[in-house]
């Protein structure tokens, strides 16, 4: 190694996020529905999205889920407005989903810094096994 790099910025708009449980086994064609708490540093009042997926603007460009294992956007809570501290995201296997053990995965929970850029701050680890 030759170079470290350290980065100081200001405390994000989100302090942290809680997921509840935190390790899932689907059965292939089962939901199981993922709890989520956002805690909001002091004064922020603006929307998150909630995602277990990095995608923008119709491009997936990070996916840690499991085959065959997708988000319920119908069933989910997704879309927390200014003053909302809790959603909600459902996992469904499909029926043909393969057996995975304990993939990692994590929600983001994502605010919009202008149209093209979010920012992202990620729960600790969800597993999950099919």
């Amino acid at each position: 190694m030759e170079l470290h790099t350290v980065a100081v910025a200001p405390r994000s708009d989100l302090t942290g996020i809680t997921v509840t449980p935190s390790e899932v086994v689907l059965k292939p064609g089962e939901s199981i529905p993922l709890e989520v708490e956002i805690l909001r540093a002091e004064g922020f009042d603006k929307n998150v999205t909630l995602d277990m997926v990095f995608q923008h603007l119709g491009g997936v460009f990070a996916n840690t889920l499991p085959p065959g294992v997708k988000i319920d956007a119908k069933a989910s809570q997704t879309a927390l407005s200014a003053k909302d501290t809790k959603g909600k995201i459902v996992l469904t296997a499909e029926a043909t989903a393969p057996p995975c053990e304990r993939q990692l995965g994590c929600v983001m929970g994502q605010v919009s810094i202008n149209f093209v850029m979010k920012s992202a701050t990620c729960s600790p680890p969800v597993w999950i096994s099919v």
